[in-house]
């Protein structure tokens, strides 16, 4: 009788499924954090990404506000459609913007560096000019030239930009080592120009 007590199987699987839960436990829970991880950046991207088209929807019709105004009203917007996500501790979301007089003027043309001095050099009694494309078939090189004025002015290319440090809701249980993921999202967009009706 005792022999069989001990040989039973009943006896010797106690405890088995208490194990087996410890071990699985938590690759069960880092996969659904994770998921849940991912499903938020994933719609805090989405969000930001709509946020700073609206706003720059927004004020490129708004020209007759100061740029001031248009600058704020163009950071509330953002802001606010952010504002149910959380920042990460210690950072901010970053807004600007850039404008533009015309469509040659947002990006520089690409040219070779062979100095690798990190900038174009024009032509010198020692050395030619870095090759470069030129795109709009001037026959010189021209720079990404910005205006005064970030917000732009009536027909100008504005790019509107925004940074936000969208904090991790899980990252001490998923094992990461940082605490936020900067999420980013432009657009560009042209100012309204006074005096035309669709």
């Amino acid at each position: 009788m005792m022999r069989n007590a001990i040989l039973s199987p009943v006896v010797c699987t106690r405890g088995v499924t208490a194990v087996e839960f410890s071990l699985l436990l938590p690759v069960l829970l880092s996969i659904i954090c994770g998921t849940i991880e991912f499903g938020y950046l994933n719609l805090a991207r989405v969000s930001l990404v709509g946020a700073v088209a609206d706003a720059a929807r927004i004020t490129a019709v708004d020209l007759e506000l100061e740029p001031d105004r248009r600058r704020s009203k163009m950071e509330s917007i953002i802001t606010d459609r952010m504002s149910n996500f959380p920042v990460a501790v210690g950072s901010r979301l970053k807004i600007g913007s850039t404008a533009y007089s015309d469509e040659g003027k947002v990006v520089a043309e690409d040219y070779e560096d062979t100095n690798k001095n990190g900038a174009y050099d024009v032509s010198t009694d020692t050395s030619p000019a870095e090759p470069f494309k030129d795109r709009n078939g001037n026959g010189k090189w021209d720079p990404s030239v910005r205006l005064a004025d970030d917000m732009g002015g009536e027909g100008d290319l504005v790019r509107y930009e925004a940074s936000y440090p969208a904090a991790l809701l899980f990252s001490r249980i998923l094992g990461l080592r940082a605490d936020a993921i900067p999420l980013k999202a432009s657009t560009i967009s042209r100012n309204e120009r006074k005096g035309l009706t669709a």
